[in-house]
């Protein structure tokens, strides 16, 4: 140190202040600073070798860790060299790496984590978003993602891309009721957004039956027992439709019954 101890002599302590020397001069480091077993301080904190590949920031007394704040944490092979770069918790079970961020008016909190255990697991702590976007360019077993196109959640197994979950996978069911009211073809809405495959109607002893594309509700009555059919107007995506002059009990829509059905979509 160009001012600093006489060559030979050790400093305990060396304080810098406004960057300068102790006789006043700038400071310029010419090779390396060698602290070895002891701590880089500053005035509230302490930097120390904690093993021989473990730097670690902590308190002057020395009994907590303290935090390092970046703008940009980029980790790299220096050119190949070497392991590859991990983030990884504490090399012991059940301690976790947690992923933070704000919540307004409460301040950090946990968003996900990494967690050591016999059979060590990444956790969403919260709800997760994937930001719409399109098929990755080279798709790959285990690739998911929310397509931007379809607005459909897909993955790809060993053999295809496929859906999660798709309206043709499983069935979407609604039910309701309604007071019949002696009109033709009248417009009952069934909430599936979809055509019906098949609506199922039940008042007292009748039952009934209405399919998808076609104009006819099937009745049956069970006290009879007898069955046939009475023309109505096909389901659509947003109804179903009963009633019919000919027969109201038997097209489902008599006064002052009370119908309850089941829509299959």
């Amino acid at each position: 140190m160009r001012g600093g101890s006489p060559s030979g002599t050790l400093w305990s302590n060396v304080t810098i202040d406004a960057a300068k020397d102790m006789l006043g001069f700038a400071l310029t480091n010419l090779g390396n600073v060698e602290i070895r077993g002891n701590n880089l301080r500053t005035t509230d904190l302490s930097l120390r070798e904690y093993d021989a590949v473990t730097l670690t920031i902590r308190d002057l007394a020395d009994t907590a860790y303290r935090d390092l704040l970046l703008r940009l944490l980029t980790f790299s092979t220096l050119g190949g060299v070497g392991a590859t770069p991990s983030l990884s918790p504490e090399n012991t079970d059940a301690r976790p790496l947690l992923l933070q961020a704000r919540d307004s008016g409460v301040g950090l909190v946990e968003v996900a984590r990494l967690m050591g255990a016999a059979d060590p697991y990444f956790q969403a702590t919260l709800p997760m978003r994937l930001n719409p976007a399109g098929a990755p360019g080279v798709i790959l077993e285990g690739h998911f993602w929310y397509d931007a196109g379809s607005n459909r959640l897909m993955y790809r197994d060993d053999a295809a891309t496929r859906t999660v979950l798709d309206d043709s996978i499983g069935a979407r069911i609604t039910t309701g009721n309604y007071t019949g009211d002696d009109s033709v073809n009248r417009a009952i809405a069934h909430g599936l957004g979809v055509v019906p495959k098949v609506v199922f109607i039940a008042c007292a002893s009748w039952t009934y039956r209405i399919q998808q594309l076609l104009a006819y509700i099937y009745w049956d009555d069970r006290s009879t027992p007898t069955l046939g059919q009475q023309a109505v107007t096909a389901p659509s995506a947003t109804n179903f439709y009963v009633g019919n002059a000919a027969d109201y009990i038997q097209s489902a829509n008599i006064n002052p019954q009370v119908f309850q059905w089941v829509a299959i979509g």
